[in-house]
């Protein structure tokens, strides 16, 4: 095996090892991004804010491959109700979950394998609920991640709002950097020297829109017309996925980040096209900076992909890569020689 593809094998041992006994996944898959300090965009990789750069991340962190789904989503809000019985409306339960008696129950025409949807200070005790390790507390809700004390508004109507997930988190809202990086930057592109690419899906076109069947990438724009279009299962385009392997960043619900819009002013930025876009926007909609404010306490039709903290690599693994390093002297998707690091970097 040449150094390169030895290095490689390495890196790929360090991102999918499994995760070690008392790291959590609640049943999501995660996809490492890892190629900390990668850059931010050019403007040959934007479309319609060539001024604007996003993007750059220093840190490893993971991303779970689809949106938190009806299911996922229905688990939480009994367990919120639970604890907070007074406490329901659409910003909690979305459009798929009805609360019957103070217990969540599903609404006809709904299922529970398609994305959920909720306001973003939901989304907020969400993170923090799974920090916690899904306690059935008050606290478990309310700290952890964001403090939702902070949960308040001014006269002028600016926001308090807690902007920034906690250091010590180890689940979150993904900033809008995290969010574009995991669904735009491709390591490999530009002969390994990296780059975003225009679209998702490893494109500098737009998605082909249309149901899986018929051989579509996306079901943006498909619900605007169409009541077929409505939010279908999570993870039903298995053939489009980023170079990380996340897949439905197109389609589905439109997703929150934890950045504010505005200085918070305004909300929070989300990103993506829905099911219910317009139809004729989608090269707007999918594009690498295209991006637009959402009210913190509004459901809409806006959902949520959880960032999470990297799982450490077992040091045997570290060892093989830090002894391949050493040998090659190049780096790949980043692997960082520390016995004790949960993230993998090596430097150039």
């Amino acid at each position: 095996m040449n150094p390169r593809a030895l290095l490689f094998f390495a890196a790929t041992l360090l991102i999918s090892a499994p995760a070690p006994a008392g790291v959590p996944d609640f049943g999501y898959q995660w996809a490492t991004i890892t190629d900390p300090g990668n850059r931010p965009t050019r403007p040959e990789e934007t479309v319609f804010f060539p001024n604007t750069e996003f993007g750059a991340v220093d840190h490893v962190y993971r991303m779970s491959t689809t949106e938190v789904s009806v299911g996922q989503w229905f688990e939480f809000v009994g367990a919120f109700l639970t604890v907070f019985p007074g406490r329901y409306g659409s910003n909690l339960t979305g459009i798929a979950i009805d609360d019957f008696f103070m217990q969540p129950e599903l609404n006809p025409g709904h299922t529970f394998d398609e994305p959920a949807n909720m306001s973003w200070e939901y989304a907020a005790r969400y993170a923090n609920w799974l920090h916690n390790d899904k306690a059935i507390t008050a606290g478990a809700f309310s700290n952890g991640v964001y403090d939702t004390s902070t949960f308040t508004f001014n006269p002028d109507g600016s926001s308090n709002h807690q902007m920034q997930h906690d250091p010590g988190a180890k689940f979150w809202i993904p900033t809008h950097d995290e969010w574009v990086k995991a669904a735009y930057w491709d390591p490999d592109k530009n002969a390994g020297e990296g780059g975003y690419w225009k679209y998702p899906y490893a494109s500098d076109t737009p998605p082909v829109s249309g149901f899986p069947e018929d051989g579509g990438m996306t079901n943006v724009g498909a619900g605007f017309f169409d009541p077929e279009g409505f939010p279908i299962a999570v993870g039903s385009y298995p053939n489009a996925s980023v170079p990380w392997g996340l897949f439905d960043v197109s389609g589905g619900m439109a997703e929150y980040t934890e950045t504010g819009f505005d200085g918070g002013l305004n909300g929070f930025r989300w990103r993506r096209g829905s099911w219910f876009s317009l139809p004729d926007g989608q090269d707007f909609w999918d594009a690498s900076d295209w991006n637009s404010t959402v009210s913190v306490r509004g459901a809409g039709l806006t959902g949520l992909r959880v960032a999470a903290q990297p799982v450490p690599a077992p040091p045997a693994l570290v060892a093989m890569a830090c002894a391949v390093f050493i040998t090659t002297r190049r780096r790949k998707r980043g692997i960082q020689c520390n016995l004790n690091s949960t993230s993998v970097l090596l430097p150039p």
